[in-house]
């Protein structure tokens, strides 16, 4: 297996159009595997009912699903697998415009070590499968390591897993 960096953030900054673009780069060249361990934060919702998450999974982010549903059809017709990391907001995972398509994607969920769905990870509508993501010691910024937590950690998990199997 070989990694693919794109770098989307610049100068501690990203937008909707450099994750849309670094995807594309990573689906048109020779990405097998794109894991997508970045979105929005939802900080709150988690305050109001999943039947009120549900209509603002169907009624906003229109325009971002359009794109995502737009690389998700490209990344399928390339035999792609796009990887995504289902947020740590504690809320309906489907809130997401990239983890609404569960059926062409794999939208990754965090569990502890007991198998049990972390008190951060969204869940839901828009989650297809859960992997470790509570105490990953990882790689980070200059040259170091820490334990991290969160969906950014069990997503590459289950993304280099399917390297492996493919």
């Amino acid at each position: 297996c070989k990694i693919m960096p794109i770098q989307v953030f610049d100068n501690g900054m990203c937008t909707f159009s450099s994750i849309a673009s670094g995807i594309m780069y990573a689906i048109h060249n020779g990405a097998h595997i794109v894991n997508v361990s970045i979105g929005p934060s939802f900080q709150g919702l988690d305050q109001i009912p999943i039947s009120e998450q549900q209509k603002i999974a169907e009624m906003y982010f229109k325009n971002e699903e359009r794109v995502y549903r737009h690389i998700i059809k490209t990344a399928n017709e390339k035999n792609v697998i796009l990887v995504f990391a289902a947020g740590n907001d504690n809320i309906m995972t489907a809130i997401l415009p990239e983890c609404r398509s569960v059926e062409k994607s794999i939208n990754v969920a965090a569990v502890a070590s007991d198998f049990k769905s972390s008190n951060f990870t969204n869940y839901s509508v828009g989650t297809n499968i859960s992997a470790p993501g509570v105490n990953i010691y990882s790689s980070f910024p200059n040259n170091s390591y820490k334990i991290l937590d969160g969906t950014s950690m069990a997503a590459p998990i289950v993304s280099g897993t399917i390297a492996l199997m493919r």
